[in-house]
């Protein structure tokens, strides 16, 4: 009875022991074909570090682009605010000048113009 027992304790034993290597087995396989596809998935995290990297630049340069043509608007613009002064200015002057004498108005604008061009130069 002793013997009998001895064996079927030894066969529950092989039992669980097979399950447990079995068991084993299959967590193995897997844990593997987990890292296989975390290994797969780090190098598109590599790839799509990457693009993000290149993007990130080339908004960085478009930025810096844009930043460089507003300053160049604003200066432009300034130049041309006093620039539209100074016509304003003259186009009030001529329009508040002495009157031209009879007969002399050919005169006038031939002066004009040629102040015009001086200005222009």
């Amino acid at each position: 009875m002793i013997g009998g027992l001895a064996v079927r304790a030894l066969v529950v034993l092989a039992i669980v022991a097979a399950g447990f290597a079995g068991g084993w087995a299959v967590n193995g396989w897997r844990l593997g074909a987990q890292i296989a596809v975390l290994e797969v998935n780090l190098g598109a995290n590599a790839r799509c570090s990457a693009a993000v990297d290149e993007a990130n630049a080339a908004m960085a340069e478009l930025e810096n682009a844009s930043r460089k043509r507003q300053e160049a608007a604003a200066e432009a613009l300034k130049k041309a605010e006093a620039e539209a002064a100074r016509h304003r200015k003259r186009a009030a002057d001529a329009l508040r000048g002495k009157p031209v004498a009879p007969g002399k108005e050919c005169e006038a604008i031939a002066d004009e113009i040629l102040d015009y061009k001086r200005s222009r130069k």
